[in-house]
């Protein structure tokens, strides 16, 4: 019986790092909102825009740094954009 349960608790163990390991890895996704927004090289108002991204457009989100939204191209200003 002591086996079963140890081995029952193992399973947990697994069960709860696959979990937390997948949603360390899932993409996460934003919606631009409120027009056109400008993707810029660096996380700051005033950097270069590399990219104009029509309102609707599917992001895909990196991460987030200094109130801007890190995307495959660049950033973008996270007040703009919604998360699904």
């Amino acid at each position: 019986m002591a086996k079963k349960a140890e081995n029952t608790e193992k399973n947990v163990k697994v069960a709860e790092k696959t979990e937390k390991t997948a949603k360390k890895t899932a993409k996460k996704y934003g919606f631009v909102v409120g027009g056109a927004l400008n993707v810029r090289k660096e996380p700051v108002k005033g950097a270069e825009i590399v990219k104009v991204v029509e309102n609707g457009a599917k992001l895909e989100i990196l991460g987030k740094e200094n109130g801007f939204f890190k995307v495959p191209e660049g950033y973008v200003m996270n007040e703009y954009v919604e998360i699904r």
